[in-house]
Order: C-alpha cells, then sequence, then structure tokens
C-alpha cells in the first residue's frame, strides 16, 4: 500500500470507529422500531421508559402519522441506512488490511456521500418531530446524534484517504461477487419484512389482524351510536383544546384499579398529543367498587374509590397537569397499589399534608363528585371501564391504537 504506516492505522481505527457507531445505530433504530410495532400491536401497558414529560415523549411521536415514510416505518429506513453504512465500513476496513489502495479511498467516498443525504432526512425528522408533533423520542434524538457522527467520521474518512490512488464508483462496484450481492440485497429484503413479523410476534390482534374492512365496520357502528351529552364545566380533569375550540372531545370513564384502564392511560395521552389542538380528552371517574358507586353490587375493585377521591382532591389543590401526573404515577405503579401508596402519590402531586389530603377524602362534596360521575355514566349505559366516547358517542372496541387512531383521523377530517 503507497500510504505510510501510520495512515494505514488511522484508516483502520477510522473505518472500525465508522463500523461499531452504524452498528449502534442500527440497534438503537431496531429498539426503535420494536417500541412502535409493540404500541400498534397491543397498547402501552404502562409508558415508556423514556416518556419524561408532554414533550419528551417518544409513545407521541411512535403513534404519529409522521413515524411512517411510503407505508413503511421511518426506524425501518433507519435500519436499512445503518446496515449500508456498517457495510461500506467493513469494506473499507478490511481492504486496508488487504493493502488495496484503491478501494478504501472509493469507500470512503461513498460513505461520505450516503452520510451527507442521511443527513437530510434527519433535520427534516427532527423538525417534524419538534414543530409538528411537538414531542421528542429520545431514541429517535439518540439517531439524530448518531448520523451527525458518522457524518463527522465519513468527512474524516475522505479527508484522510484524498491522498490515495481511486476508481470509478462502478469500477468499485464490479469488485464485488455477485453472491455479495444477492447477500446483501437479501439482507435489506429481510428489513422490510421485520416490522411484519415484529407485530405478528408481539400478539398484534390489534394491528396485525386489523383490516381496512375492519376499521370501516367500528367507525359505521360507532357513528351510528346515539350521543350521550356529558357536563364539561371545568370540574372534571382535562387536556387539549378549549371546550368550544374542540372538533372532538373524548370522554373516558376509568378506574384507577382496573389494568385495562392501565393500558388506556399510557396509550390515550400520547395517541391524543398529535391532535392536541382539535381534540379535548376529559376525565371521569368510574370506580368498580361498592363504597362509591351504586351501580355496583359488590367491590371488584376494593381500592377504586380511594384511589378515585384522592384525584379529585389533587384536582382541586392543584388542576390539570397535577392531576394527570397523580393519573400516570398511580396506574405506572398499579400491581403495586396499597391504601397506603395512593395518599403517598396523592400528597406529592396535591402539595397538601397528609391531615389535609385525608380530609379532603373524607368531605362530601368529594364522594358528590365522584357520584355525579357515576350518575353520568350509569346514564351512558356504562358497563365496564375504560368506556370511551367520541363526541358522545361510545367506541366500544377499547385502547387499540390502530383502531382509535383511525377513527380519530375520520371525526377530524
Amino acid at each position: 500500500m503507497s500510504a505510510n504506516l501510520n495512515t494505514k492505522n488511522k484508516l483502520q481505527k477510522l473505518f472500525q470507529l465508522t463500523a461499531g457507531v452504524s452498528a449502534f445505530a442500527w440497534i438503537v433504530a431496531l429498539y426503535t422500531l420494536w417500541h412502535r410495532q409493540g404500541l400498534l400491536a397491543e397498547g402501552a401497558m404502562k409508558p415508556s421508559f423514556c416518556n419524561m414529560s408532554s414533550f419528551l415523549n417518544c409513545d407521541a411521536v411512535a403513534l404519529s402519522a409522521h413515524s411512517e415514510f411510503l407505508g413503511i416505518p421511518v426506524s425501518t429506513h433507519a435500519m436499512i441506512f445503518s446496515f449500508l453504512l456498517f457495510l461500506l465500513s467493513l469494506v473499507g476496513f478490511f481492504n486496508v488490511l488487504e493493502d488495496k489502495s484503491k478501494m478504501p479511498s472509493w469507500a470512503a467516498k461513498l460513505l461520505f456521500a450516503l452520510s451527507a443525504i442521511g443527513l437530510i432526512p434527519t433535520v427534516y425528522q427532527a423538525y417534524v418531530s419538534i414543530f409538528v408533533i411537538q414531542a421528542l423520542c429520545l431514541m429517535c434524538l439518540t439517531s439524530y446524534i448518531l448520523n451527525l457522527v458518522l457524518f463527522a467520521l465519513s468527512w474524516k474518512l475522505k479527508v484522510e484517504t484524498k491522498s490515495l490512488p481511486t476508481e470509478s464508483t462502478l469500477s468499485g462496484f464490479k469488485t464485488f461477487s455477485q453472491v455479495s450481492w444477492i447477500v446483501v440485497a437479501v439482507v435489506i429484503a429481510l428489513h422490510f419484512i421485520t416490522p411484519a413479523v415484529m407485530m405478528s410476534s408481539l400478539g398484534g390482534a390489534a394491528a396485525g389482524r386489523v383490516d381496512s374492512k375492519y376499521i370501516e365496520l367500528v367507525i359505521q357502528k360507532t357513528d351510528g351510536m346515539t350521543p350521550m351529552r356529558f357536563t364539561d364545566d371545568g370540574k372534571s380533569p382535562s387536556f387539549g383544546a378549549a371546550p368550544d375550540q374542540a372538533k372532538l372531545t373524548v370522554v373516558e370513564f376509568s378506574d384507577f384499579q382496573c389494568p385495562f384502564c392501565a393500558k388506556s392511560a399510557a396509550l390515550l395521552p400520547s395517541l391524543l398529543k398529535q391532535y392536541e389542538n382539535r381534540v379535548r380528552f376529559v376525565y371521569k371517574n368510574y370506580p368498580l367498587d361498592a363504597s362509591c358507586n351504586s351501580e355496583m353490587k359488590h367491590s371488584a375493585h376494593p381500592l377504586g374509590c380511594k384511589a378515585a377521591k384522592a384525584g379529585v382532591c389533587v384536582h382541586q389543590a392543584k388542576g390539570n397537569a397535577a392531576f394527570f401526573d397523580y393519573k400516570k404515577e398511580v396506574f405506572a405503579n398499579q400491581k403495586e397499589m396499597t391504601a397506603e401508596s395512593i395518599l403517598v402519590s396523592a400528597e406529592k402531586h396535591s402539595g397538601t399534608s397528609r391531615a389535609d389530603l385525608e380530609k379532603c377524602i373524607e368531605d362530601p362534596a368529594v364522594a358528590q363528585k365522584i357520584n355525579a360521575d357515576v350518575a353520568e355514566g350509569s346514564v351512558a349505559k356504562v358497563q365496564g371501564t375504560p368506556a370511551i366516547f367520541l363526541n358522545g358517542k361510545f367506541f366500544e372496541s377499547g385502547p387499540q391504537p390502530v383502531l382509535l387512531q383511525a377513527i380519530l383521523e375520520h371525526y377530524l377530517k
């Protein structure tokens, strides 16, 4: 090789580093795809680890219509992009080892070209995430940073190989055998079927087996429902558009001890965020606990009323944001729920003392608020939780992401 030993060692390290970063970027994209397909297949049993706030919210980004391009998840495109960079890095590295002076230069130039092109969707996705969806996924942010690092590394490789002999791109392609091209094509093809395989393995009843005809039937059935009228006077927790500006109002009757309500609680805020200027969400209590729900003959969830009353106290003390933080925490720790854990969460989010909190929970006015919610649910013939109503019409399919997103789009078009 015409380059000196120092240059050879530097090129080896750069190609190795580029391959390592590409591999890590591929893993990040794979996790992002798995997270998205899991949400679509079975919803969310609890919020993602990177749902840190309404802005730092992986679920909101994953459930956005912008998470696909040409009908293929953006994360799949990212995996293919990372794989190609990884492959070119290996080609360059092994040709440095074999003292082929032309191939490293060709591989470096192609690496630079691909990484530069990759900056275009990177910048676009970042813009859409921050200014359109108004939420940022930490895994996506990691991908953006890795793409910038890959661009910097490929630029460095291009500079380091500038003095080496080069050959045309066509000549470089001809150095690969037919078998090599077949292997690359097969690997890329496997990337395209990965989303469907993931959906199936994750138990995709809500997505893998929900076709367009079934979605149309659900929409038709929901449209045919008699709309109910619910009180929205600011006394119930809510978020999104103002009552007079909302094109769609989503009312949910929920129980803090209900497992399916926990799934809905993890899904709905992220799903509705992308429509927050047009959609209003209103939370209603319907604890399956006979101690505060006269419709119940026995207490299926004996802590339901206590959690509901504590939530009312949090809302009265600190408003909507504090209530939804309380709701998120209680549902996230639902399996370990105790009377004490409810009080600890409510005390934390209400900012009141334990004595004042317990006094609030025992206040007849709080019981009256729960009774009012239950009475509205009774009139609407709520028989279980979660019960979701879209502009007063019962959505009986429950918290299924694909169906919910389709019907939201239907009402907002």
